[in-house]
């Protein structure tokens, strides 16, 4: 049995702020926001809405750190630009969701070995992109002040301009560019993290 999955990005707002809410330690905490691919948004939405809905207010991170993701108000609407057939527009697009993450190389060859579990991710892929199509685009209503690390890997094929994310905020902002592609070298992530682990 797993959880639900969700379909907008206040659902997932507010089942994030229950996790942290129940979860974190008690007292004083600081807050880095680590987002990787669809994860940059669900951090995006998070700070977004700890700046403007003073009962989240204690979610609010000192920093973002995107990886691997075009920045939110240059993203492409992906299940809208795409073409399926409406007569079986389930399978349509669930077969265009497990041709973009094998081109990816995003599946671990024993999940596409196993039909059960091919099928959960998939349609928790098409659950996240169904929340990423909803966000708005614009630049100016979802601008913040907070500093950010954008993350890209050179062989990444599936995103761009990440370090363009800097229109998004009035903070400082570094752009890191790794090794790999869509999912980076862990080698090369390691130094980075604990530059940022030096920021708590």
């Amino acid at each position: 049995m797993h959880e639900p999955l969700l379909h907008s990005i206040d659902d997932v707002v507010d089942d994030f702020a229950w996790y942290i809410e129940h979860f974190a330690d008690a007292g004083p905490r600081r807050l880095i926001y680590v987002g990787h691919s669809f994860g940059c948004y669900v951090a995006w939405a998070v700070q977004s809405a700890a700046l403007r809905r003073a009962q989240l207010s204690s979610l609010e991170a000192e920093l973002l750190v995107l990886a691997c993701n075009t920045p939110l108000h240059l993203r492409e609407n992906l299940l809208g630009e795409t073409e399926f057939d409406k007569d079986s527009l389930q399978s349509s697009r669930h077969e265009w969701a497990l041709s973009y993450l094998v081109r990816l190389n995003a599946i671990p060859a024993p999940i596409l070995r196993d039909r059960r579990m091919l099928n959960i991710v998939v349609d928790a892929f098409l659950a996240d992109i169904t929340v990423a199509d909803g966000l708005s685009f614009s630049c100016t209503e979802l601008q913040i002040s907070s500093p950010i690390i954008s993350i890209s890997a050179r062989d990444d094929q599936a995103t761009s301009e990440h370090e363009r994310w800097r229109e998004m905020t009035t903070g400082r902002t570094d752009h890191v560019v790794v090794s790999g592609g869509h999912f980076p070298a862990y080698d090369d992530l390691v130094p980075l993290w604990r530059q940022i682990s030096h920021r708590l």
